[in-house]
């Protein structure tokens, strides 16, 4: 199958990743998309863009970078600290710790009800991570197990990442499971859509992302290929997710936030006009724009070796 080089642009210092294109195309996509739930709920998200921008950029980011730690050990961590702060990895589970802290902070700062804040980042969520997996199986990271099945990729770019850090691999098999992750996100995403049209309840939108987004995880991760120095138990993470949801939910029904509440959501020739103002607005644009750089800077800027951001001796 025909896939985009992984690097775009090799400049003396520094390179530029394809993967950072899809990052940054995906978390725009998923923030106009949150955008329109909210404002199509009655909420003035003009008010409020920049801080949802930077509190859901941020964590994000810094959690899936903290996962990096737990995957190969504090003490392996700590060892060299400083070639492995320069490194360029991040973990998904990471990031969504990362969404579920941000949600809590926003609900109390913005009070806008949790469960219609929650949909809506879920909801644009999903469609980030659609995009950004078929950003992953571009460049070649979250690969499957090698497979005999004539269904399996094979990575032939020197600079894709698998080929880089497990050379045994390049023109090997491998399972598709970003594409099939990618496909379960789309799926999830369009059931989003029927809900919307067909029970507009506050929560619906919510429980579908978390527990269909740890269950495709329990599900897809013995098709995944993991190096062996990996002590990260992704179905426990998963597990935990769906748990540490649990207890949010029960904490915040017993204080009086109400679930399954019926939302103002409809899609109708009025939603139109939202959606013009969440594409033209420049109090929307701008946040929005600037989150999709931060991500690309994130993900789609290497230094001189691919795999590191800064050009420092090890």
């Amino acid at each position: 199958m025909f896939r985009i080089p992984s690097v775009f642009y090799h400049g003396k210092s520094y390179n530029l990743i394809t993967f950072g294109v899809f990052a940054a195309l995906a978390s725009m996509a998923g923030y106009y998309i949150a955008f329109f739930y909210l404002y199509c709920n009655g909420v003035q998200i003009g008010n409020y863009a920049w801080i949802i921008i930077l509190f859901f950029v941020l964590p994000n980011l810094i959690f899936a970078k903290i996962f990096s730690i737990f995957s190969m050990g504090l003490k392996k961590f700590y060892k060299n600290l400083r070639h492995h702060l320069n490194e360029t990895s991040f973990y998904h589970q990471g990031g969504v710790f990362g969404f579920i802290l941000s949600t809590v902070c926003l609900f109390y700062i913005l009070r806008i009800p949790f469960f219609l804040l929650s949909d809506a980042i879920c909801f644009g969520g999903l469609a980030t991570m659609f995009i950004g997996r078929l950003g992953c199986y571009n460049y070649g990271c979250c690969v499957g197990k090698p497979t005999q099945q004539k269904y399996g990729t094979v990575y032939s770019d020197p600079e894709a990442k698998i080929c880089r850090e497990v050379p045994e691999f390049y023109g090997i098999p491998l399972i598709p499971v970003q594409l099939i992750a990618s496909g379960i996100d789309l799926l999830l995403f369009c059931l989003c859509f029927i809900v919307i049209f067909n029970y507009p309840y506050s929560g619906i939108i919510t429980i579908i992302f978390i527990v269909g987004l740890n269950l495709k995880r329990i599900i897809i991760q013995p098709w995944r290929w993991k190096d062996p120095s990996n002590k990260i138990s992704y179905q426990w993470a998963a597990v935990t997710l769906i748990l540490t949801f649990v207890f949010i939910v029960f904490f915040l029904y017993i204080s009086g936030e109400m679930l399954f509440v019926k939302e103002k959501l409809k899609i109708s020739q009025n939603s139109v006009n939202n959606l013009t103002y969440i594409l033209t607005d420049p109090k929307l644009i701008l946040p929005i724009l600037t989150g999709g750089i931060i991500n690309f800077i994130a993900y789609g800027i290497h230094g001189k070796k691919l795999g590191t951001y800064f050009n420092i001796d090890p």
